[in-house]
């Protein structure tokens, strides 16, 4: 698993909260 690509995601997860 690429958590590589995931922590973008989680990233603007938190952003956009």
């Amino acid at each position: 698993m690429q958590y590589t690509q995931l922590l973008p995601i989680l990233i603007l997860d938190l952003s956009g909260t």
